[in-house]
């Protein structure tokens, strides 16, 4: 009896010890389950993480270059802002250079007359011009702009030259006067010529401490700008819409040496 007791103690022992083999087994594969299913979780939480990382890079840069992008602007107002001065200095230079042209002009004793002189001079003249540029620019100019229409009354030059520098039309004496006023206004010494007949008037000029002829007057086929006297006298123009021949037949009394 003892002997089966035993036989049966030791069977149920066995039957204990494989049902905890088995056990630890199941236990063992458990945890080695889990080990793997952590492994196999930590790449994807480590991609999700470096994809994190990524996109923030990116917003970062896009931030960044929106910030390039809204700054890109203050680089365009400091251009506009750079031009706006250099125009304000060139408009200053300008204002400075008609100053100084300006301070050089003659009082013709009519502030009308100077203002509508000036007008004209500051746009043809500057500082850098010698004495025979300058009188060749007003020679172009009233040549350019007074038209031979009409009749012009002969009466005070001043009055007459305000009114020709108006309405930039008349006869040779409207020539004569818008002449005399833009030199002697620039400061040139003039004076008037005519013929015997006084059918035609035209400046006298002194340039370069020389008397020169100046006429501006149209029609007459040539520039006559600084002629000497034996040049006017030798001259002549056939006009063939007046069908005769021009000559200047000029007196030469009480004009200044012009040899």
């Amino acid at each position: 009896m003892k002997k089966i007791l035993i036989a049966c103690c030791l069977c149920l022992a066995l039957v204990g010890c494989g049902n905890d083999s088995g056990k630890a087994k199941t236990k063992k594969d458990t945890v080695t389950s889990l080990s793997e299913e952590m492994t196999t979780v930590q790449p994807t939480t480590t991609e999700t993480v470096t994809e994190q990382v990524t996109t923030e890079q990116v917003t970062t840069e896009q931030v960044t270059t929106e910030q390039s992008t809204t700054t890109a602007p203050v680089k365009e107002t400091t251009t506009v802002q750079a031009t706006t001065e250099q125009k304000t200095t060139e408009q200053e230079t300008t204002q400075s250079q008609e100053q100084m042209l300006e301070n050089t002009f003659v009082d013709l004793g009519d502030s009308k007359l100077n203002s509508m002189c000036d007008e004209i001079l500051v746009s043809i003249l500057n500082n850098s011009m010698t004495e025979r540029e300058k009188a060749y620019a007003i020679y172009t100019w009233v040549c350019g702009h007074v038209r031979y229409r009409g009749t012009t009354a002969i009466a005070d030059w001043k009055e007459s030259a305000k009114t020709i520098l108006s309405t930039r039309k008349g006869n040779c004496y409207a020539f004569y006067v818008s002449s005399r006023a833009l030199l002697a206004r620039a400061g040139f010494e003039t004076g008037m010529a005519t013929s015997y007949e006084l059918d035609h008037y035209w400046n006298l000029v002194k340039v370069d401490g020389q008397w020169r002829h100046f006429d501006t007057t149209s029609g007459w086929g040539t520039e006559r700008f600084l002629w000497t006297g034996t040049q006017i006298n030798e001259y002549s123009y056939y006009n063939s819409n007046l069908g005769t021949t021009i000559t200047y037949d000029w007196n030469p009394e009480g004009c200044p040496d012009t040899n």
